[in-house]
């Protein structure tokens, strides 16, 4: 009998260990899911900011495999490290906070022991892709773990509580504890998935059931995942006993400020608690509750029930508008807009559905939460909203009723430059700004298409039934796709595999609509991506859509019969009219039936942001000027910038009130995007018309005209790592001052300046870096009509590197070689008899192919001639010199440093320069080829990269000599680098922008 009773009791067992993972195991597809669960016991020590605790881990095998190791997650060891994943991600997001904390500012495990059977267990840092991980432990297992079976860990901890950089830590008088406890790492059909910390990239999380008890002093107010069961007072602490189940993390908040508002909803016959945890006042937060309870309904409504007992929001205590989510709970911070304000409750609470109920692989696939949030918070935001959120600023930049929101015109400008990655990146794989983009916006756009297609009923059931079958049990994409195919009993591989997955771009055109009696035959054009459905809409003259009909499959070029009698109003024809999405051309999208409104085009002041219904020409009377066409009266004229297109056009004509001359400058580029092998193609054809000289009295002014074909190849889809090949032809006809059978006239000179630019941009850790080798080549005359050529090769690289919080150390190298040069020892440089010079300081005499924009290009005195270019030499000693000191026509290394300060200097953007070269020179004829020293230093005024002063202080007895009779003034030059504000340059290059 007590045989029996002992195996009976052992049969129990272990049925109720599988039982108890038996709802984890029994998954679509055959697919297995673990359980975690943990019971820990912490105390808050706020006097030495420290959390210390004790714990175990029960972690149950529903795998078909026998485990031999276990990885735990100790993530906030990555605020301690400035070599963690975390910490090299900040700094390729162009933050250095971290990297420049100091020693307290930090923290992470000063304790953690381990014991699994009772037995103490080593552990050590997890090397994944080759890269050790002091947030990522890894423990061999003395015993494998067998299916079904249990393990117990038991550990022991003290955590140094950091500033709160990224999720956890201490700030603004608040606590936060989130990723704050070893946790054990997802094993599921795809093996272990340890993962470092980010700032920007999700987690993926087995579900448990927690038991936490939390000892804080008696005054703080505590905001948690879970509920509370009970809580003891002793003396001036207080202890809260805390459960939560089916949760895949636990979080919680402490504060002495907070003041906790609540209230009650009735959902699915039990009650849910809405609880705001708000800082000092809740003046700026009056609303929260109201807001927290409409976007509560609205999900629930949507996409389903919620199981949990409450769901609660924390005040950050600041204003940035940001936010993050745990499982019932989520912090963030108001901006003072409403609208966003209500927007962001909406976004960080509709994370309970999808990243802690359907729980997906967020490092992974960081669309299935992001970007379905989102599709939802644009729709909680239209229900509720006329306009679309963060567009409060857009109207005065935008046609009054544009097609596109402007969250949506930044992702359709990223598709027009080809700089969009697939919505499918993983967050590691993907840069700052496609994470943003493609994750969120565009996935939440491509949703809404997909709404738009199914319709709205059919599209709710996809998503119920989804959410219905899936929650708890961490889905896929291929999970989603099938619900979705199998509710709506359609092919939706056009949408999760073409639009998702392979970025494909497409574009589909209207060719011609002819109307009759019975209604309208439509012509189109279509991409044959997979089955990929498009929508044909009709529109009156109001703008009001009268028809709609979705053509799904059909040979590239077909047509569309629409009989309906309301047709005989028809005034505008448009695929994805009123559902506007991602065509790549969507000004071919659209015919109109009024001959007079068939470009519809519009002429804006300034600019407006391109709206594909419209053809648009922007223009912006100019006043410009230099020294020799004086003022210059004119305008421009330009198409769109943003979202851009695929040709672009610049033109800004002029006339000279002292050169009675036109003048101008002008721009044509053609892009060709690539799927395979590249990201573009760009053929452009550039160029301009000056005065340059005004050498003689009299009015006789000297222009050049110059025009440059260029051909460019981008090689990279990535904004960290962006290469170009280049190659530029610069046609330059110049007027020249010249001796005609004894009478001075003027003749025209011109030549050829072949340029082969291969041009790299690289992000690294703490730097950035860029890199142009040049090849230039030029046969030309001189004054005298003798031909001479010359073939320069140079080699530029700067590098900035980040030396403390928001300073910069900056060098620049640059060297050139002439391997073939007819006036190699010439002692004279850039000038009317040679060519091609290395300049020591780049003056607008010293600019042969005229590329840069100078006041006075010519002059070699007064001040307007000490207008300098970062180029060649990078020198900032502008003299009043007949002959440029420092030149070569044979080799030349220059070095160029300059440093930030950190502290007051710094914010007033006022830095030191030290500039040094080598240069193989002579000063006259009869001397022979000698290497010279040059060095000059001085302090400099920059804003950003566009303007710069500088004030040269000591120089070399070389360079001293060029100041002979010069006041201390005098020695100032200046730099005003126009072509760093050219937006075409802006979107081809963007990394400079987003980093400064």
């Amino acid at each position: 009998m007590y045989q029996k009773i002992i195996i009976s009791i052992s049969i129990l067992y272990w049925l109720s260990l599988n039982l108890n993972g038996q709802e984890y195991s029994l998954t679509k597809h055959g697919n297995f899911q673990q359980k975690t669960d943990y019971e820990i016991s912490v105390v808050l020590d706020t006097s030495n900011q420290l959390l210390k605790g004790t714990g175990t881990i029960y972690y149950y095998n529903n795998s078909p495999d026998s485990l031999n190791e276990v990885y735990l997650h100790t993530f906030w060891n990555a605020f301690g490290d400035k070599t963690s994943t975390f910490a090299e991600q900040r700094l390729m997001h162009f933050d250095s906070d971290f990297h420049f904390a100091k020693e307290d500012e930090m923290g992470g495990y000063e304790k953690l022991q381990f014991r699994i059977n009772n037995q103490p267990v080593e552990y050590k840092k997890a090397i994944i892709d080759e890269k050790e991980h002091s947030d990522i432990l890894h423990i061999n297992l003395n015993v494998p773990l067998a299916t079904y079976n249990k393990l117990t860990i038991e550990f022991e901890f003290e955590l140094k509580i950091p500033y709160a950089f990224s999720r956890g830590g201490f700030k603004n008088d608040i606590y936060r504890f989130t990723q704050w406890y070893p946790k054990l790492a997802v094993y599921d059909k795809n093996g272990w998935h340890p993962m470092p910390y980010l700032d920007v990239g999700e987690y993926y999380y087995d579900f448990g059931d927690y038991k936490i008890d939390i000892d804080v002093p008696e005054d703080f107010v505590i905001a948690y995942t879970g509920e509370v069961k009970s809580e003891t007072i002793n003396g001036e602490r207080k202890t809260l006993s805390i459960e939560a189940n089916k949760v895949t993390d636990f979080a919680w908040f402490a504060s002495k400020e907070f003041l906790h508002q609540s209230r009650y909803i009735k959902r699915g016959g039990k009650e849910v608690a809405l609880n705001v945890y708000a800082l000092d006042t809740l003046n700026d937060w009056s609303s929260a509750l109201d807001y927290l309870e409409r976007s509560f309904t609205f999900y629930s409504d949507e996409v389903g029930e919620y199981p949990y007992p409450h769901v609660s929001i924390v005040d950050a205590g600041s204003k940035g508008g940001s936010g993050m989510e745990y499982p019932m709970i989520t912090i963030l911070s108001n901006d003072g807009n409403e609208q966003h304000f209500d927007h962001l409750i909406a976004h960080e609470i509709g994370h309970n559905w999808f990243y802690a109920i359907l729980s997906t692989n967020e490092r992974e696939f960081p669309w299935l939460d992001e970007g379905f949030n989102s599709f939802y918070d644009h729709k909680y935001n239209d229900r509720y909203y006329d306009k679309a959120v963060y567009d409060e600023e857009k109207p005065g930049f935008t046609q009054h009723d544009h097609e596109l929101s402007g969250l949506q015109m930044v992702v359709a400008g990223l598709q027009a430059t080809n700089w969009d990655l697939p919505i499918s990146t993983p967050s590691m794989d993907s840069d700052l700004l496609n994470y943003g983009c493609g994750n969120y916006e565009e996935a939440a756009w491509s949703l809404k298409y997909l709404e738009d297609y199914l319709g709205e009923e059919f599209f709710r059931k996809c998503i119920q039934s989804y959410y219905k079958e899936w929650r708890f049990r961490h889905p896929g994409p291929k999970d989603v796709q099938e619900v979705f195919e199998r509710v709506s009993e359609r092919d939706l591989d056009w949408f999760f595999n073409s639009i998702i997955v392979e970025n494909v771009k497409y574009d589909h055109k209207i060719k011609e609509v002819n109307l009759h009696d019975e209604g309208a035959t439509i012509f189109f054009e279509r991409d044959s991506i997979g089955n990929m459905p498009m929508r044909v809409d009709a529109f009156n003259q109001d703008d009001s859509l009268i028809s709609s009909s979705w053509r799904i499959a059909g040979p590239p070029i077909s047509e569309l019969r629409i009989d309906n009698e309301h047709l005989k109003k028809i005034e505008r024809v448009s695929i994805n009219g009123a559902t506007p999405f991602l065509d790549i051309n969507r000004h071919n999208n659209h015919w109109f039936n009024n001959p007079n409104r068939r470009q519809n085009k519009r002429l804006n002041f300034f600019y407006k942001i391109n709206d594909s219904r419209y053809r648009t020409t922007h223009w912006l009377p100019l006043i410009t000027a230099n020294a020799y066409d004086g003022l210059m009266l004119g305008g421009a004229v330009y198409n769109d910038i943003l979202p851009g297109k695929n040709f672009k056009y610049f033109i800004q004509p002029s006339f000279g009130i002292n050169s009675s001359d036109i003048s101008g400058i002008f721009g044509l580029q053609k892009d060709f995007l690539l799927s395979k092998g590249g990201r573009k193609w760009s053929i452009g054809l550039h160029g301009r018309k000056f005065s340059y000289s005004d050498a003689l009295p009299g009015d006789s002014h000297l222009d050049y005209f110059k025009v440059v074909p260029t051909i460019r190849y981008h090689f990279d889809k990535s904004l960290l790592d962006n290469r170009s090949i280049e190659y530029k032809a610069h046609y330059l006809s110049r007027q020249q001052y010249q001796v005609i059978d004894g009478d001075l006239g003027i003749n025209s000179n011109s030549s050829i300046i072949h340029q082969l630019n291969l041009r790299i941009n690289k992000i690294k850790r703490l730097s950035i870096n860029k890199l142009l080798f040049q090849l230039e080549y030029e046969n030309y005359k001189s004054i005298f009509s003798d031909e001479h050529h010359y073939l320069k090769a140079s080699l530029e690289y700067e590098k900035q590197i980040i030396i403390a919080r928001e300073s910069r150390f900056s060098i620049r190298f640059f060297g050139c070689y002439f391997p073939s040069n007819s006036r190699r020892g010439a002692p004279n440089y850039n000038d009317e008899f040679t060519r091609g010079s290395f300049a020591l300081t780049a003056q607008g005499f010293a600019d042969q192919t005229y590329e840069q924009l100078y006041f006075a290009r010519t002059n070699r005195s007064g001040f307007w001639s000490r207008q300098i270019s970062m180029m060649e030499g990078g020198f900032k000693t502008a003299q009043n010199l007949a002959f440029s000191i420092g030149g070569s026509n044979d080799w030349a290394v220059a070095m160029n440093f300059k440093s930030d300060i950190p502290g007051i200097f710094n914010r007033l953007n006022i830095k030191p320069f030290l500039d040094v070269a080598w240069v193989s020179t002579r000063s006259v004829t009869a001397d022979p080829l000698e290497i010279e020293f040059y060095w000059s230093g001085g302090v400099a005024y920059e804003f950003f990269d566009v303007v710069g002063i500088y004030l040269p202080l000591f120089e070399s007895s070389n360079i001293e000599e060029g100041y002979t009779d010069q006041s201390f003034l005098s020695k100032i030059s200046f730099r005003f680098n126009i072509n760093k504000l050219n937006p075409w340059n802006a979107f081809d290059n963007p990394v400079p922008l987003m980093s400064q």
